[in-house]
């Protein structure tokens, strides 16, 4: 839930009518919101796993990992320990 003041002049330009809004997504970064969104799926168990990857766009070495628990090699372990866990 926001902490922020319902009426005050940053709580009625960034929240506007949505009093529900978690404060931690007003004002970080797209890729910074997008790691926040994936750890709590992953935490609440919505999601069995997540991986974020961004780029530059500048070829494949451009791709980078923001974060160390949401990267690709982890979000493969946890297909394959998934599928194990099936065939078993």
């Amino acid at each position: 839930m926001s902490t922020l003041p319902h009426g005050s002049a940053i709580g009625s330009l960034v929240m506007g009518d949505i009093p529900y809004l978690d404060e931690v997504y007003v004002f970080p970064a797209y890729l910074d919101r997008t790691v926040i969104l994936c750890r709590r799926l992953v935490q609440k168990r919505l999601y069995s796993g997540a991986c974020v990857a961004a780029s530059s766009g500048d070829g494949p070495e451009a791709v980078w990992e923001p974060a160390d628990d949401l990267t690709f090699a982890r979000f493969a372990a946890g297909i394959i320990g998934r599928v194990g866990e099936v065939f078993a």
